[in-house]
């Protein structure tokens, strides 16, 4: 008999678009295990730290285990995993030893992954007998993303040019989404939102989901916000103050086709 498909879901969005706080909000529920951003090809990403503290991740526990285990049972380890191979067979063996393992060492069900990739999402879910993926599609302001790329001088019209690109395939795509959400909503009504969310995925949603530890995750990548132990959930809105005039009218006019066609995208998927 043919084991059970693998439920992954996965959060697609452009960078600084509030998919830390969905990881640790989806990430909160005992039935998910969530690795972040799993990008384990990428070097700088092995030198990250697990969200446990150990650095890097490798040498945490769980993530120690994992490896351990992937050597004895299918000969591949963290730094060696194809992810994201071309080989089609070898995505599917590589993706499925590590989710498994993943499952075994945690004990959870799910998978949760952030890496932002959606040629990735979408390998994944055209994989049906191994992996029931549930994508969720995030969005944010355009000036909310803008100034966090201002921060880390990042030219402007590029990422007003990656957004409108990542919205038009959130779009073209939706039919493959377990659910398209809005960071501001999420900010302004998280309970709701996330029980929107989760029922999506098929899950319940609780709400010590809203209250997050971050000593026992073991997310990899993620930005400042996932170390933060305060739990508020308030939008992030200091492109207030971090763009000009000038900057807030431009992000302002250049976000609206992608906002209006991810808006159309989620009433069509209604």
């Amino acid at each position: 008999m043919a084991s059970e498909a693998i439920p992954v879901i996965y959060i697609d969005s452009v960078g600084h678009s509030g998919s830390t706080l969905l990881n640790l909000l989806i990430g909160g529920h005992p039935q998910v295990f969530s690795v972040g951003d799993f990008q384990l090809d990428n070097p700088k990403t092995m030198q990250r730290p697990c969200l446990c503290g150990a650095t890097p991740f490798y040498t945490c526990p769980v993530w120690s285990s994992v490896d351990q285990i992937l050597k004895d049972s299918a000969g591949l380890s963290l730094q060696n995993v194809g992810l994201n191979v071309s080989d089609r067979d070898e995505f599917r063996q590589h993706n499925l030893s590590i989710f498994k393992t993943i499952q075994d060492v945690t004990s959870r069900k799910y998978i949760l992954e952030s890496s932002k990739d959606i040629a990735r999402c979408l390998r994944l879910a055209k994989e049906p007998d191994l992996f029931r993926v549930y994508p969720i599609f995030l969005k944010r302001y355009l000036p909310g993303v803008a100034a966090s790329y201002k921060k880390k001088k990042r030219n402007l019209w590029d990422i007003y040019f990656h957004y409108n690109v990542r919205c038009f395939y959130h779009y073209k795509y939706r039919q493959f989404a377990a659910c398209l959400v809005e960071y501001e909503d999420l900010c302004q009504a998280p309970v709701e939102i996330m029980r929107q969310i989760m029922r999506s995925t098929g899950l319940d949603f609780f709400d010590s989901q809203l209250k997050w530890d971050p000593l026992t995750r073991h997310n990899i990548g993620g930005n400042h916000m996932r170390l933060n132990r305060n739990n508020d959930i308030v939008p992030d809105n200091t492109w207030e103050s971090l763009l000009t005039p000038g900057e807030k009218v431009c992000a302002s006019i250049f976000g609206l086709p992608g906002t209006w066609i991810f808006r159309l995208a989620r009433y069509l998927k209604k």
